[in-house]
This record gives C-alpha cells, structure tokens and sequence, in this order.
C-alpha cells in the first residue's frame, strides 16, 4: 500500500530525524570529550602533585645535606673521626645533641670505615661488616653527596654526606639523612597536603603512608604494584600514570622513580586519586548531557516543522506560478519575499519567464531561412543599446555578386550560400569572443552585427578571411579555376560576375551621437558603398564625428580592400 505525505510532514520527519541524529552523535562526542576531560583532569591533578612531592624530597635531601656539613664541621667530629672513634661516651652522647635525635646517622674514618652510627639498625651496632658506597666514596676525596638510600627492611631515607676535614686535609665522612616513615609522611602531609606513598626497590608490596587514604574501617590501605608498572618506572626513569587498586577501591595513581646519590634506581614514589567521586562527576555529567539531549530533540522537532512550512509554503506559490507559466501566460510575475534561497529561485523563475518572452517574440520574428532574429528584433535590440547609451559598432554584412549566383545556380544553393554566410558571422563571433555580441538578418543577403567598437575591425577580417578560404567551394571547378562566372545581368546582358564576396560597412556611435536606427541605417547605407567599390571582400569603417563636413562617406571613411578578384 503505497502512503502518499504531504511534503510538509516528509521534510518535518527527516529534518527531526537528521536533527536527532546529530544531538545523538553530538551527545556521544559530548561524553566522550567530558569522560576523557575529567580523567586528563585528574592526571593533570597527580602531574602537579608528583613535581611538587619530587620537589619537597629535594628540600628534604638539601636539609640532610646541611645537617651533615654542620655535624661535619664541628672541632670535636674532626677529632673524632682521627682518633678512630676513640672517644668517652659521655662525649660521644653530647656530640650526638647537636643533630635532632630523630635523624640517622653516620661518621666514617678517612679510610671509609664506620665509627658511629645511629638509626639505620636497632641498637649501636659497629660491628656489621659495610662496603664504601659511591656517595662515600665522594665524601672522602671531598665533595658532597646528596640523595635516597634503602635501609633494608626500614624502607627508604633521604640523606645527606658531606666530608669532615681538618685544615685542609679530609679525615673522614659524615652520613646524616630522614628515614621515609610514617612521621616523614605526616611532615610532608603538613607541608604539602598530599597523599604519598614509597615503595622501596622492586617490592611490589606498598603501604600508603599518608593517613586520610584508609578502607571503611579507618584502617591504612595496602595494595599490589603490578611488576610491569615498576619494570617500566625503573628502566625508563620517567613518571607513569595508571589505576591501582587498594582494598575495594580503585584509584588513579602517578608513580615516579626515585634515584639514590649515584643515580641508581632506589625505589619508587606514588600518589593517588579514589576513582569513585571521579566516576560519580562522569555519571552526572552523561546523564545532563541525556537530558540535555532529550530536550534539544523537543525543540528540534517543533523547528523542524516550522522550517517545513517555510519551504511548502512558497513551493506551493512556485508550482502555482508555474502552471501559469505553461498555459502561456509569459507576462505575469511571482512576488515571493523569504529573504533565502527560495526568493532568489523565484527571481531566477521570474528572468526565465522573461526569458521565455523575449525568445517566443524573437523565434516569432526570426528569419526562416537562417533562424537569426529579423528586422523586428534587430531594430528593438539596437533601439535598446542606443538608448541605454552603450558605445557600440554595427557591423552592416553585404554579399556582392550574389543575384548573379542565385540566378545562374538556382534558389537552393543561393539559399545553402546565405545559410553559409550565417554559419561564417556566428563562427567569427565565437572566435573573436567578446561578450554581448548580437547577429541578426535583416533579409535576404544582408545581415548585422553589433558589437564594440574596439572589436568591431577584428571581427570583420576574422569573418572576411573565413568567407574567402571557404567560399569557392560552392562554385564547380571551371569557374573557382577562372575567378568568375558567366551570367545574365538585370539588363538581359550576358556579364561576367567575379565569385561572392562579401561588403561590411561599420558605423558606430564612438565619435558621434547616433539618435535611433534609422539614423544608424542611413549612415550604413553611405558606409557600405565605399565598401562595395572595392574589388572582393571588403569593409569600410565611418571615422566621421559630428563636426565633419558633408555627406559623402569618402571624406572620412576607411576603406581596406582584403581579397581583390579577377
């Protein structure tokens, strides 16, 4: 069963189905963008919190390092560490005083071995066997070494070594540093209002140390780092950002490796977002967005039918018009003010009903034989350009000897030679190619042209030298060979007439007024004499202006013979 919609319904259906399609893709995009937006928010988030917690381990290894060079200057460490370590422990208690008991600590003699330490193991123990690391290494030829170092199962401390010397003469080394324990987290907590945690080498075991990330009970969470993310920090030495879970909650975390004094890999830092209230702002925003969506569609679907009426309304004035049109009414015309695209397709129908008129007047008043506007159009159209004032020039297209062809060959070929001379003026007009050109005929051998005078003497050598390369052709071979042909003249006389040529007079309004056409003929008619004096093909052009003397168009005419005849 075939349904049969008025246009209005059909456009309003696809206008709100395009219209839904688009709020459903721009919707998609929409969420994606706000998802994705939210999430770079987010790693943006744990960016900026990871540079500023890489920036705080440097205030606090610059802290460690200023505490070691003050322990290391003072007299009684100097002598310290040349005695060997030989000191009372009395002594020994109130150099201890000069650094905050919560630090670690290290003396070394200038051999690299360790004297006193504090911190690092349960007790005082000297007796455990340590290579001379790198660090120290440089503290004893002078320099100072700042940095993490890993303190076994202790985890993590940020230490300072600066040489002790006395003169100028490096008598041993000193080790002062921060372990990263809970008291190290609450510091930086208070200074940096992050959430941070350390993971020490390649243990995929972390504990978070800030104390607000914690499971439903209020208890610390730990979680597993995955071996890829901590082989991947470790050789690439470059921050990596991804989700980790903790308990039942699932975060955003950045990590961030962490270098000891000689740039080995030490351990890795970690700060973390909960997922849940970012996933909770997505949620919201997607459902706005539906929302959002549901009422765009709403309103897209009352436009829509607007915009149909819109379109219907003046179609249905178009297709009126139209039926008008057909039933030969080619004066009436459509008045249609929509301010788009229809009003300029009622005008462009309203220049084609003008269209229409103009040629059924012209096909009216054409010539039968060449189908060129005749004399009726020929004198509105010159009428027209005279009096709209244009500079033009008025080609007057003559074809001599023709009555003594037409007499000798019979009408059919002067005809097909009339028709010819058509053909030739509309191919020279083509070729010269100057826009608004006008050919007509005026009857029998005679023709008009008119174009601008700067064209004007172009166009006529163009239409001579193609007349001439093909007239002969019409002629048999005897006569192209003489040059003439023999006939009987309007007298009775047996004459002999050279082949057809053709006589172009131009006038124009270049140099003088020209009121109307018939003052434009009579100037053509003195032209064309001066041409028709001339031997073959030829044209004369009126130079005369308005103050020249006299009638005879000798006086100041141009006459150029192209093609002379036997």
């Amino acid at each position: 069963m075939h349904v049969r919609l008025k246009l209005a319904i059909k456009l309003a259906v696809v206008f709100s189905a395009v219209c839904a399609s688009l709020l459903f893709l721009v919707a998609s995009i929409a969420a994606v963008l706000t998802t994705r937006g939210i999430h770079n928010e987010a790693f943006k988030r744990l960016d900026n919190d990871t540079a500023v917690m890489l920036h705080t381990f440097d205030y606090f290894k610059d802290n460690a390092l200023a505490s070691a060079q003050m322990f290391a200057s003072h007299p009684r460490v100097a002598a310290f560490a040349r005695s060997g370590g030989k000191m009372r422990t009395d002594e020994v208690r109130r150099l201890l005083e000069i650094l905050d008991e919560r630090q670690l600590l290290k003396v070394y003699d200038a051999q690299g071995t360790l004297l006193l330490q504090r911190g690092f193991w349960p007790g005082n123990r000297t007796d455990v066997p340590e290579m001379p690391s790198p660090g120290l290494q440089l503290a004893l030829v002078g320099e100072t070494v700042k940095g993490l170092e890993a303190i076994g199962d202790l985890g993590l401390a940020v230490r300072g070594i600066a040489p002790i010397r006395e003169g100028n003469e490096v008598v041993g080394a000193v080790l002062v540093g921060s372990r990263l324990d809970q008291a190290f987290a609450d510091q930086l907590k208070q200074i940096t209002g992050l959430e941070v945690g350390v993971a020490v080498g390649d243990s995929r075991r972390a504990t978070w140390l800030a104390q607000s990330i914690r499971d439903a009970g209020g208890q610390p969470l730990t979680g597993s780092i995955e071996a890829p993310i901590i082989a991947s920090v470790r050789d690439s030495g470059a921050v990596a950002k991804s989700t980790l879970s903790l308990g039942d909650q699932e975060h955003l975390a950045a990590f961030a490796p962490l270098f000891g004094d000689y740039s080995q890999f030490v351990g890795m830092l970690f700060i973390g977002e909960p997922s849940a209230p970012l996933n909770a702002r997505i949620h919201q925003a997607q459902l706005f967005i539906a929302l959002l969506s549901l009422l765009a569609c709403g309103l897209a679907f009352l436009a829509a039918n607007l915009v149909a009426k819109t379109i219907t309304d003046p179609i249905r004035k178009l297709a009126g018009h139209a039926t008008t049109v057909a039933s030969g009414r080619l004066d009436t015309q459509l008045d249609l003010r929509t301010g788009d695209e229809l009003e300029q397709l009622a005008e462009a129908f309203n220049v084609m009903t003008e269209s229409l008129a103009i040629m059924k007047f012209n096909d009216q008043n054409a010539n039968p034989l060449t189908k060129l506007p005749g004399n009726l159009v020929i004198e509105t159209e010159v009428q027209r350009r005279l009096e709209l004032g244009e500079q033009v020039a008025v080609l007057y297209v003559d074809l001599d000897n023709f009555k003594a062809f037409n007499d000798k060959f019979g009408f059919e070929a002067g005809d097909r030679i009339i028709q010819f001379t058509a053909e030739i003026l509309k191919d020279a007009v083509q070729f010269v190619d100057h826009a608004g050109d006008f050919i007509g005929h005026i009857g029998g051998d005679d023709f008009i042209i008119m174009s601008q005078p700067n064209a004007a003497d172009d166009l006529c050598r163009e239409i001579i030298r193609r007349f001439d390369a093909q007239v002969l052709g019409f002629y048999p071979p005897d006569d192209r060979e003489r040059g003439y042909i023999v006939s009987v003249d309007r007298q009775g006389q047996v004459q002999r007439f050279g082949i057809c040529s053709l006589s172009i007079a131009v006038v124009t309004n270049e140099t003088r007024q020209i009121p109307d056409f018939l003052a434009l003929a009579s100037l053509a008619a003195e032209v064309k004499k001066v041409a028709k004096a001339s031997e073959g093909s030829s044209f004369a052009r009126d130079r005369r202006t308005d103050k020249a003397p006299g009638r005879t168009a000798r006086l100041a005419v141009t006459s150029t013979g192209l093609l002379q005849r036997p």
